[in-house]
């Protein structure tokens, strides 16, 4: 009978430490993708990049335009701090944006090219890691 007693406690405590972790996961990924730094000034989060998806593309748009050569979106990628490669299986430039004190949030940035190797449209995204 104690026995499993003590089996039915171990199990609640893990469920609830995995609800607990669940939870705080959520809280953190919510207050990185509205950049609520004070979440981790408090350190109830790890730290996460501080710009924002739409800021970072309005930036790479007012440099870049439809129709530009790759030395203009190498240059671009560079000056706005995106650590980047080229996917020649994809035929696109695939980028991270991390924070130099964190794994937990990064901002991936994929720049397509059209047939005739212009640029053709970007895409960025907010990505987490587990706590």
């Amino acid at each position: 009978m104690v026995r499993k007693v003590v089996i039915t406690l171990v199990v609640i405590l893990i469920m609830g430490a995995s609800y607990v972790v669940f939870a705080s996961t959520y809280v953190c990924v919510i207050a990185a993708s509205s950049r609520a730094h004070w979440v981790s000034q408090l350190h109830l989060c790890p730290p996460f990049v501080g710009i924002k998806m739409g800021e970072l593309r309005e930036q790479f748009n007012s440099k870049v335009k439809r129709g530009d050569d790759p030395e203009i979106i190498e240059k671009t990628l560079k000056e706005l701090g995106v650590g980047y490669s080229w996917d020649r299986f994809l035929d696109r430039y695939q980028g991270i944006i991390r924070h130099p004190n964190s794994d937990f949030h990064a901002i991936t940035v994929f720049v397509y090219l059209d047939e005739s190797g212009k640029y053709k449209d970007i895409e960025i995204n907010d990505s987490f890691t587990a706590l």
